[in-house]
């Protein structure tokens, strides 16, 4: 049981940093292209 909850919480932390992770490189990119049409993907 305890072991579960251990492997489901740490998921949950490498899920949230990777979408973190994902969105500042994003927003990185966003930036280098001066802000203009960077959403359009």
């Amino acid at each position: 049981m305890f072991q579960q909850q251990f492997k489901y919480n740490l998921m949950k932390k490498i899920i949230i940093t990777n979408s973190i992770f994902h969105f500042f490189s994003q927003y990185r990119k966003i930036l280098l292209r001066g802000g203009d049409g960077g959403l359009v993907e």
